[in-house]
């Protein structure tokens, strides 16, 4: 953990310790923070004048935008295991919103609350950066034009061509439209996948 006290003493430089990390120890550095903010909500929970909105939108304010900081850098890098480990911390917080006991299922934690799962909503902020990368005049533009590695030792945004650029071409006012806030209809095509996609049997 030596590394994670390094990058609690160099936050300036938090971006490239993203990069070199490896997927197990960012995952401690995010449930870290995120639950010590999750402690935050406890107590807000504990007052009469605090609502469910008012306990969501200070989650997203400070919990989710830690989890959604340089989205686009590690995204594409933890996998699966990983995801299910952030995606706890998430759990947490939405569960002292919405009042459900620990054996709610995921789903209606997220259909209560509004929120994308925590893999949906980073890997949609990936995917709407790496379009907009495809805009001549953005400032990573060029990354969008180098081919792919001969051996892919870490997960790239270019991991993201098949879905997103195949998607571009056909609807080519997405190029225009893409900023770095995720346009309504992506919302909508993600939560719909979600909903096509999730396990109803998961509890965790």
């Amino acid at each position: 953990m030596a590394q994670l006290s390094h990058w609690r003493n160099n936050q300036g430089s938090s971006v490239s310790f993203m990069i070199q990390c490896t997927p197990s120890l960012l995952n401690a550095m995010l449930k870290q923070l995120v639950r010590a903010r999750n402690n935050i909500l406890k107590a807000l929970a504990g007052t009469s004048w605090v609502n469910r909105k008012i306990i969501i939108l200070t989650y997203q304010a400070l919990g989710r935008s830690v989890i959604d900081y340089a989205a686009p850098v590690w995204a594409p890098l933890i996998n699966d295991t990983t995801w299910k480990y952030v995606q706890t911390s998430q759990n947490e917080a939405l569960r002292i919103a919405t009042g459900c006991h620990k054996m709610a299922h995921t789903d209606h934690l997220h259909r209560e609350t509004k929120l994308l799962p925590v893999k949906y909503h980073s890997e949609l902020l990936a995917k709407q950066y790496w379009l907009s990368c495809h805009r001549p005049h953005h400032p990573c533009h060029h990354l969008s034009t180098e081919s792919a590695p001969p051996r892919n030792m870490k997960g790239t945004l270019q991991k993201y061509n098949a879905e997103v650029v195949m998607k571009a071409s056909r609807h080519r006012d997405l190029l225009r439209l893409s900023t770095h806030t995720p346009h309504p209809s992506s919302y909508r095509s993600n939560i719909q996948l979600y909903a096509k996609q999730s396990p109803w049997n998961s509890t965790t």
